[in-house]
């Protein structure tokens, strides 16, 4: 029996949202959404996604350039409805960036309740450093007011040079930022940077040696529970430098071999741990891979992504793939 497409995303949107470990290496299904206007374009090089409440957030990298000083957004019942889907705008202020030397872009964005949350990357005497900044936003209005006072720098260690802090989460009032870099052969010290909801740096905790680059994170659930997506670009291999690795399968350093990926994590009271070491891999269409830099869940192992501008832009629903029974 043939379901059409918006079946599936009935389906995928209204199923249990209790996090679980992934499936090893199980058949994936990558299903892309037609995006129209200049979210579209692969120059809006989108970075980061985020849900708030029912409306997605989708950010671009570079705002000042390319999309007039705007975010956008979708709606969920947009997405349940159908495609090709034409994201709202979010006007914003950027006087701030005049504060940041070095100024390149966003790189990861949460949001509670009106209250946005962003990385920022900037490039200091030939180094990468980090930002965090906060703000608050109204679809109604269409607007984003960055509040410059909030600026924070992310302590990213010097060592890490080209690569700085890239993926955010919360966790029982607690803002965790990651590193871009936590391999074994570029970052001897992995761990995560904690802000209170004001931005007050609370210190760090441990994060697992995981290769390659950790492109975002979702939200965390009740227990700590979260997803972070994984991907290596073969062309970087003397960037990441990857070591041999033991989650499953195994996906030893090849410079011919894209990996997209995600990983089931785990906050506890001391550290930062992998979940499961069975990792949700997605078939790889090509050796170059596609570039997952924004990341959420919309279920139980069910996720929406978008790339950059590589291959193009892209925003897809992941998931298992399996057809739902006629209960679900």
């Amino acid at each position: 029996m043939k379901f059409i497409p918006f079946v599936l995303i009935l389906w995928f949107f209204y199923s249990c949202t209790e996090n679980a470990p992934a499936p090893q290496n199980s058949g994936i299904r990558v299903q892309t959404l037609t995006l129209s206007g200049p979210a579209a374009d692969n120059l809006a090089e989108l970075s980061s996604l985020c849900w708030a409440g029912d409306t997605l957030i989708l950010m671009p990298e570079n705002p000042e350039t390319y999309s007039a000083d705007h975010f956008y957004f979708l709606r969920k019942e947009e997405l349940r409805a159908g495609q090709p889907l034409s994201p709202g705008l979010l006007a914003m202020n950027l006087d701030w960036i005049g504060n940041i030397g070095g100024y390149e872009g966003f790189e990861a964005l949460l949001a509670e309740g009106n209250t946005l949350y962003a990385l920022l990357e900037a490039r200091e005497d030939g180094r990468m450093k980090s930002w965090i900044i906060k703000g608050r936003f109204s679809t109604p209005r269409g607007s984003i007011l960055w509040d410059g006072n909030s600026l924070r720098r992310v302590p990213v260690p010097d060592s890490l040079r080209n690569l700085s802090a890239e993926a955010l989460t919360l966790f029982r009032d607690t803002l965790y930022v990651f590193a871009e870099a936590n391999g074994r052969n570029v970052n001897r010290r992995p761990e995560a940077w904690l802000f209170d909801m004001d931005l007050k740096f609370l210190g760090t905790k441990p994060f697992p040696a995981i290769e390659y680059r950790v492109t975002d994170a979702t939200r965390c659930d009740a227990r700590g529970y979260f997803w972070i997506m994984n991907y290596f670009f073969p062309g970087e291999q003397r960037l990441v430098r990857p070591a041999e690795e033991n989650l499953i399968p195994a996906q030893s350093p090849s410079p011919g071999r894209a990996v997209e990926r995600m990983i089931y994590m785990r906050i506890t009271a001391d550290s930062i741990i992998i979940a499961d070491k069975h990792t949700f891999s997605l078939p790889v269409t090509s050796a170059k891979g596609r570039n997952w830099e924004g990341l959420a869940l919309t279920g139980d192992r069910r996720f929406i992504a978008v790339t950059d501008q590589f291959p193009r832009t892209l925003l897809a629903l992941i998931y298992e793939n399996k057809q739902p029974s006629a209960g679900e």
